[in-house]
């Protein structure tokens, strides 16, 4: 298929483009599977929602607020109530408790610096809530710390999971891939981890 988005990372978002890839990058991952994916996305959102309604009326000025808070993004966020409008599954379980609470095990917080959904500031908010979190800042762009790869960030993450380390308080990790590059950099990291060298 034939790909007309000069950024293959956003191919999966485009309907019918799930298996485009870019021909100058042989090395991006099958995106086949995204839409499996998105659907299980759904029914976990959706069962969490707490209200549901079909009627558009009532749903306006929430959208209106959210447009007004993410003038990049607002609209994107639309999807979840609108899928999820008539949802007749809701979860079996739901945690509708207090979230300042200070869980078993201390939670490692990851934000990126420059994330268009859920800004640094917020990745902040969360970290303060969970007594004994450490936040780690992704030096990177995009809305995970999956869009550009970094040593530093994979490493803390396997040392928090094998080990239960968390990283220093104020730790700032680096990115080498360059934004809009087609690259995120993610073989070069796990060759890295592999191989055990920094």
């Amino acid at each position: 298929m034939k790909c007309n988005n000069s950024n293959p990372a956003l191919q999966p978002w485009v309907p019918g483009r799930a298996g485009c890839r870019s021909s100058g990058n042989t090395k991006r991952r099958d995106s086949t599977n995204v839409k499996s994916d998105q659907e299980a996305q759904q029914g976990i959102k959706c069962g969490d929602v707490r209200v549901h309604t079909a009627n558009i009326t009532e749903m306006m000025p929430v959208f209106e607020v959210r447009h007004n808070k993410s003038r990049f993004f607002g609209d994107y966020a639309d999807n979840a109530p609108a899928q999820c409008a008539q949802w007749a599954l809701p979860a079996k379980e739901r945690y509708m408790g207090d979230f300042n609470v200070k869980p078993k095990n201390p939670v490692l917080v990851i934000g990126n610096t420059h994330d268009p959904v859920t800004p640094l500031v917020s990745a902040r908010n969360v970290s303060e809530t969970f007594k004994g979190s450490v936040l780690l800042q992704h030096d990177s762009y995009g809305h995970d710390s999956l869009m550009q790869a970094s040593l530093c960030t994979a490493e803390a993450i396997r040392s928090y999971f094998v080990n239960g380390t968390m990283p220093q308080k104020g730790t700032k990790c680096p990115v080498k891939v360059p934004l809009f590059s087609e690259e995120d950099g993610w073989d070069e990291v796990i060759a890295q981890l592999e191989s055990g060298s920094n």
